[in-house]
């Protein structure tokens, strides 16, 4: 499987790890630890196609992840935008039009980090070791990317304002950002808000909340399904000291999701 630089979306043909690979051929799909079944063949499949078919600008593997793990993330991922994602999103346009990037083990910054956004390349990257971490770095990808080109604010590039830990907000803007902020507050008077807000620092950032909730969202809404690369399990989360307890997650935050992923599909089936 090719590899993509950092800085360039086209497959960087005839490099060393290019020529390894090509020499050792392609693995037998039987042998690929994802248990899914992509919507993207794995006969012939390139990058790029992963790529054109759900608009991401580009995907980055590690130079330490073989070919077999390669495989099993990138076929894996996509195999659960098709049967799940898609329907919680409400459009195929996850990379947002081309704006998003993915690394896999390509990244990592250490310190025992699961996985990470990056604003500034728009890249999320999941380390090489784990899973389960999509859904909440597409959480920040949204509040980031919306936030800067769709439902713009002079105060900040962010839906949810970024690392501001302000309990609560009222936002001027379009429905994303009133939505978005909805959503933190929510969160900010759930009965388990006081191990955020007291602790403070990353787990009390509003961008940090809305993306465990987005997490919590989308485990919610995949119940029945393989998703092992999206999120954990959704009852998982409703005892984690840091997340919504069930019936106050379920009364409260699924409907002001559910609103925002609808007018999120909306907005990205538009381009």
């Amino acid at each position: 499987m090719q590899k993509i630089t950092d800085s360039n979306p086209e497959i960087m043909q005839g490099g060393r790890v290019w020529k390894y690979w090509i020499d050792k051929g392609i693995p037998d799909e039987k042998k690929v630890g994802y248990k899914g079944s992509s919507a993207i063949s794995h006969n012939g499949f390139r990058v790029m196609d992963f790529c054109k078919a759900w608009k991401f600008n580009g995907v980055e593997f590690g130079n330490y992840m073989s070919q077999l793990e390669r495989y099993d993330r990138i076929l894996g991922l996509s195999d659960e935008f098709a049967k799940v994602f898609i329907n919680i999103v409400h459009t195929t346009n996850i990379g947002m039009s081309y704006q998003l990037n993915i690394a896999f083990g390509a990244r990592g910054m250490g310190g025992g980090t699961l996985a990470h956004y990056e604003p500034g390349t728009k890249i999320i990257n999941i380390t090489k070791q784990h899973t389960k971490t999509f859904a909440h770095e597409y959480g920040h990808a949204i509040d980031f990317i919306f936030g800067t080109y769709i439902d713009q604010s002079k105060d900040s590039a962010a839906l949810t304002y970024g690392d501001s830990e302000k309990k609560e907000i009222k936002p001027t803007g379009g429905q994303f950002r009133i939505i978005a902020n909805n959503i933190v507050n929510l969160a900010n008077n759930c009965d388990r808000a006081g191990n955020w807000l007291i602790k403070g620092g990353y787990w009390a950032r509003r961008t940090e909340i809305f993306a465990r909730m987005f997490e919590q969202y989308v485990a919610y809404k995949a119940k029945g399904y393989n998703h092992e690369m999206l999120s954990g399990i959704f009852i998982d989360y409703t005892n984690m000291k840091y997340y919504c307890s069930k019936d106050y997650f379920i009364k409260k935050l699924v409907p002001q999701f559910d609103k925002f992923m609808r007018l999120f599909g909306k907005e990205c089936n538009k381009k």
